[in-house]
Order: C-alpha cells, then sequence, then structure tokens
C-alpha cells in the first residue's frame, strides 16, 4: 500500500522527551518502540526515517541506538529509591519534583550533531510530550522556514478534560499549544474514543478542531525486553510462589484509582490472605496519601508489594505469573497494560470505561467503579488463564509502528490531494 502513495523525501520523528528523561513507561515505552523500528519502516516504505531530538531549540538527528540504549541515571535512581522509603511523602516529592526541574533546565545532549535541514514538504511527525521543552515553538519556525509538514500523535486529552488530575502546569501548558491548531495540519491518535473526545472540544478555543483531518492507530502489546534471558528477582519469585497474584501496572496518580482497589483488597483481606496485590509503577503526582498508606498497611509487604522502578524483564515475570491484571482507571486513551495482559493471555478486570470497551472486547471482566462490591467480585471471581487458541488478535509493535507511518502518509496524501499541495 505505501508504493501506490506519494511520498515526502523524510519523515523526522521526534523523541526529545524520551531522550532527556531516559525514561520507559507510558509514552516513553510507546516512542522507544515505535524509533527501534525506524529502519524496517525505511525499507519497507522507501522514506528516509529519522529520529530527532531537540537541542537549544533546533532538531539535530540521532541515532535510534543513541536513543534505546538512553536510560535514566543509575545513581540518581538508587537515590530516589532510597528518598522515596526514607522522606516523608511531602518532602519526597519536592526534591523530585526540584530535580526534574532543573535536570530539564540543564540537560544536554551527548550527541554531536549539524541543526537539521529539511525540505520543503517533509513530515515532522512528533511521538513524544509536545507540551515541554519548546518543541511546539521549535516547530513553528521550522514551518516557517523549510515549509515541512506537522503531524501530532495525541495519546488522550486528559489534561484538558479533567485537569484536576494534576498538580503542575501540564493542563495549562497541553492548552497553551494543542489549541494552536493552525501549527499542526494532522492528528493521529490511539482510539476512537480519542477521536469523539477530540472532535467535540470547543470551536472557539481550538479553531477548526472539529475539520482538523485525524486517523487512528493501534499500539503494540508485546513485551521484549532487551534482556531475553530467564533472569529475574528472586524477590519476585517468593512473592509470587504458591500465591493468587493481582498486578496493577501505571503510574501512581489520582485516575488510576489505587485508592478504590486498596479499599477493594482491604475488604478481601479481613477474611481471605491466599491473594496479593503487587502495584508496578513509578510515583506520578497527587498521590502522596496513596503512598502513605500504602507503606503503612498492615500488609504491606506481606500481601502488598510496590515496585516503582521496575525493569521490562521482571514486569513480564509478573504478568506471565499473575493470576489477573488490573486496571482501573477513571479515563484512557489506550491502556498498555491492558493490551500486555492479553499478550500475556492473563486475565483482566477492567473499569467499565468507554475505551477500554473498544480495546479489549468481551476479554476483560468489567466493574463499576461506582460499586466496590463489583472488583471484590471479580477479583473473588477471577477468570482461569486463557489458552492462547482463545486470545484475540492483538497489535505488535512491528505492526503499529507499521500502521502509524501508513497512516502518517494516507493523511499526508489527503491533504496533497485536498489543497493542491500542502
Amino acid at each position: 500500500m505505501g508504493d501506490v502513495l506519494k511520498k515526502p523525501k523524510s519523515i523526522f520523528v521526534d523523541c526529545t522527551a524520551t531522550y532527556y528523561t531516559g525514561l520507559n513507561t507510558g509514552i516513553q515505552r510507546v516512542v522507544r518502540n515505535i524509533i527501534a523500528r525506524l529502519d524496517n519502516i525505511e525499507q519497507l516504505y522507501g522514506i528516509k526515517c529519522v529520529p530527532v531530538i531537540l537541542k537549544e531549540g533546533q532538531f539535530i538527528a540521532i541515532s535510534k541506538e543513541d536513543l534505546l540504549n538512553k536510560k535514566p541515571n543509575q545513581t540518581v535512581l538508587k537515590v530516589k529509591v532510597l528518598l522515596s522509603k526514607l522522606l516523608p511523602s511531602k518532602l519526597y516529592f519536592f526534591a523530585k519534583n526540584l530535580y526534574g526541574k532543573l535536570f530539564l533546565m540543564f540537560a544536554k545532549p551527548s550527541v554531536k550533531s549539524e541543526p537539521l535541514k529539511a525540505q520543503k514538504e517533509d513530515i515532522i511527525l512528533v511521538i513524544d510530550v509536545f507540551w515541554e521543552l519548546g518543541v511546539i515553538d521549535a516547530i513553528k519556525s521550522y514551518k516557517q522556514k523549510y515549509g515541512v509538514v506537522f503531524f501530532l500523535l495525541v495519546y488522550d486529552i486528559i489534561p484538558l478534560l479533567f485537569p484536576q488530575y494534576y498538580r503542575d502546569q501540564t493542563p495549562k501548558k497541553f492548552k497553551k499549544y494543542f489549541s494552536q491548531t493552525d501549527i499542526y495540519d494532522a492528528i493521529i491518535t490511539t482510539s476512537k474514543a480519542n477521536v469523539s473526545q477530540i472532535k467535540s472540544l470547543s470551536e472557539k478555543e481550538f479553531p477548526n478542531i472539529s475539520k482538523k483531518p485525524i486517523a487512528v492507530f493501534s499500539l503494540g502489546s508485546d513485551i521484549k525486553p532487551l534482556n531475553q534471558t530467564n533472569n529475574h528477582d528472586e524477590q519476585l519469585e517468593l512473592i509470587v510462589k504458591d500465591s493468587k497474584v493481582f498486578l496493577m501496572v501505571g503510574t501512581l496518580e489520582p485516575r488510576k484509582n489505587h485508592d478504590f482497589v486498596l479499599s477493594a483488597f482491604e475488604k478481601i483481606w479481613e477474611k481471605d490472605l491466599s491473594k496479593k496485590l503487587i502495584i508496578v509503577g513509578r510515583i506520578g503526582w497527587l498521590c502522596e496519601n496513596t503512598l502513605k498508606r500504602i507503606k503503612l498497611s498492615k500488609y504491606y509487604n506481606k500481601n502488598l508489594f510496590m515496585f516503582n522502578f521496575l525493569n521490562d524483564e521482571n514486569l513480564s515475570y509478573l504478568y506471565k505469573n499473575a493470576t489477573a491484571v488490573i486496571v482501573a482507571s477513571s479515563i484512557e486513551g489506550f491502556g498498555l497494560p491492558l493490551v500486555e495482559a492479553m499478550y500475556y493471555n492473563v486475565p483482566v478486570i477492567a473499569s467499565d470505561i468507554e475505551v477500554f470497551r473498544e480495546i479489549g472486547g468481551a476479554y476483560p471482566t468489567y466493574f463499576s467503579l461506582s460499586n466496590i462490591d463489583s472488583l471484590i467480585d471479580a477479583v473473588n471471581q477471577a477468570k482461569p488463564k486463557m489458552t492462547k487458541n482463545q486470545a484475540i488478535n492483538l497489535t505488535s509493535w512491528d505492526d503499529s509502528a507499521n500502521q502509524l507511518i501508513n497512516k502518517t502518509l494516507i493523511l499526508y496524501n489527503d491533504l496533497k490531494n485536498k489543497n493542491g499541495g500542502i
């Protein structure tokens, strides 16, 4: 299909935020998986696909290895783990946020490369965080100077719909840049639920948003740790041995509803201590009380466990040994833990929200966020692990990257045909 489409000479794929932070969760997991497959995409479509990052206000090219080998500083990571255990929650969050701001202010890429020179109608495809680090301001300059086309990957618009779920300036920054609808030429997103939400935004605040070209692609479900061994943390093996393990994966933040799940398990543990809850995810925002509740729980490190810095190999081990995965979000743009659990044929217990119905279909057992007993019942009646021939079709990361570029080219051609040029 790529051969019949008109193509730009180059697609420049922004991965600025992931490069500077070295993270591998949420958006950063997607970015890494897409960048890892750009070589295959180049061969498939015959288009130069270049990872780029911002350096002093200008884009520079990097190799995929520059990004994939980029990891959080291990010393900083160890200090974070230690401080999260020793400091009171509020003091830990203050130190964490201060470090984050200073890090981004003074971070300098180790890559040595000349500023990017684009050609007219080349595509800049932003698949990373777009509301930070001056990405949109830089693209404005590139559009004026080179006449590039700008496509924006929007994972969700939760900062616009539920700003109360954020403490920092994220909602204001998100709105500031997303409302500049004249800058981006088209939107790519990850679910039909997202499309509906985007199209329903106010035309006054987001001019012509309902007419903005938009396409949907699916995220991948397969986890392939870089270290392909069977090694895993012995502590995890002791936790899961001869136990019914229920797994939550995702950043600690209000919309993930960790407190709701904790309340359900506290009721379960009053009568049944055979079940364990493992929470995996980095410490996010507005979760000080949740973090304190976990650490002060009489079940902590007995039936309740938390890991904030788990690598893919250990996460894969937990998926394989889980009785079920719980996804309890109030709202999502997609839901990677849902499809990752499906990849491992693990039963899923999911909050009954639109996007989980769209992505998961009949696979999960759904519960109501307004009825804690419905979650308790779902946990107590968890289905047996699925067999391979029962699992529904899933998107691999190879397919996901292919879909992303294919949808990008379709949008590009639609714009050229509509405008007689872009």
